[in-house]
């Protein structure tokens, strides 16, 4: 055999060994964890850690917050935050200033008039829209990230849904 092969053989009868090895007390199943065990975390957690996790720089696992926010609130939220925003779908029509992040990016605003807030939509359209063809007044909610390309803010959305009339 090989050098590789016996080194390869050794690391499964090692691993194969420690399955089959006992408590101290002399049982076979492993000493239970509880999360206040595991290395860094807080011996008790706050009521709503699990609502409010720590964000941080460039981490997008956090819950969405609750409540829908505006175009223009979102436009003011740092980098990497969660989202969820209300506006209407403009497609490729609209107030939004500035090279989009993609060129399938579509646009979001507080209203269809000149000078509303604005922002870039990078992912799914709402169903049944059509970008070069958006229909008037369509109200959506956009959940994703907000992100910066080339000084500008946009959203990397996760869904979009359009809102009941």
């Amino acid at each position: 055999m090989s050098a590789v092969r016996l080194a390869c053989l050794g690391c499964l009868l090692a691993a194969f060994a420690c399955q089959s090895s006992t408590s101290a007390s002399g049982g076979s199943a492993p000493p239970p964890t509880t999360p206040s065990a595991l290395v860094g975390a807080p011996a008790s957690l706050p009521d709503n850690a699990a609502a409010q996790p720590d964000v941080s720089e460039g981490d997008v696992t956090a819950r969405a917050p609750v409540s829908a926010i505006t175009v223009a609130e979102a436009r003011k939220t740092k980098p990497n935050a969660q989202l969820v925003v209300k506006g209407t779908y403009l497609g490729w029509r609209g107030p939004c200033t500035g090279v989009p992040p993609t060129r399938s990016a579509w646009q979001l605003a507080d209203s269809s008039d000149q000078g509303s807030a604005c922002v870039y939509v990078d992912g799914p359209q709402p169903e049944g829209a059509q970008p070069n063809d958006p229909p008037a007044s369509l109200r959506v909610t956009v959940r994703g990230v907000r992100r910066d390309y080339d000084s500008l803010p946009y959203i990397q959305a996760t869904s979009v849904q359009r809102d009941q009339p």
